[in-house]
This record gives C-alpha cells, sequence and structure tokens, in this order.
C-alpha cells in the first residue's frame, strides 16, 4: 500500500508541472512582435532607437534600418522613433 501512497504523490507532481508549463505557454502566447523598417524621405535609417511609449519595450533598428519588438503584451501603444 505505501506504493500507491507514493505513486499518487508522483502523479500529482507531475500533474502541478504539467499545470505550470501550460500556464507559461497561454502566457507567451498572449504576447505579439512587432517589427519593420525605418525609413526616412530617401533611405533606411540605421540605428534608430525603436519603443513603445511608457512601457520599457525597445530595441535599436540594424544597418538596414530593420527592427524587432518581441515580447509585447496586449493593448494599445505609441511606436516612437528617435535617432
Amino acid at each position: 500500500m505505501p506504493q500507491n501512497k507514493n505513486l499518487t504523490k508522483r502523479n500529482k507532481s507531475f500533474l502541478v508541472a504539467c499545470f505550470f508549463c501550460m500556464v507559461g505557454f497561454f502566457v507567451h502566447s498572449q504576447t505579439s512582435e512587432i517589427q519593420g523598417i525605418v525609413l526616412d524621405d530617401v533611405a533606411s535609417v540605421p540605428f534608430a532607437n525603436v519603443y513603445l511609449e511608457g512601457t520599457s519595450l525597445g530595441a535599436s533598428s540594424d544597418e538596414d534600418g530593420n527592427y524587432v519588438l518581441k515580447n509585447i503584451p496586449a493593448g494599445k501603444y505609441k511606436l516612437k522613433v528617435t535617432v
């Protein structure tokens, strides 16, 4: 009979671990990504700062002006660019 109790504890531990993995998956699935290219009137703008106003989320554009902001929670934001 002690083996059944031990097995039950293992099952409970396994189910708890699965639950936390699933919670992490669902939390991750509620975020988005913004990607684009920073342009001026003539060409792409390398190494510009791109950020969401009022947050700590931001990125720098690469040498071709491309940028990616990841793990953005759902909501409305103002995208700002500084050179």
